[in-house]
């Protein structure tokens, strides 16, 4: 998933929950349980890859110190 698909996933979540909290009558549970879920599952995947980033660039810096 690209960034510009998970930006408009986290906009299509967030739309999805201000429709159940205003009561609207176009608010499915169903459907907005599964966009987090997606969304949880890709945040995951990006946190996962930016700490080996950073766990990547501290071991460089780590070798280049010794």
């Amino acid at each position: 998933m690209d960034d510009a698909e998970f930006e408009a996933l986290k906009e299509e979540c967030r739309e999805q929950r201000l429709r159940g909290e205003a009561g609207h009558w176009s608010y499915q549970l169903p459907i907005h349980t599964a966009l987090y879920r997606k969304y949880q599952k890709e945040k995951a995947r990006r946190d996962t890859i930016a700490i080996d980033q950073a766990m990547e660039k501290f071991q460089r810096i780590l070798e280049a110190a010794e």
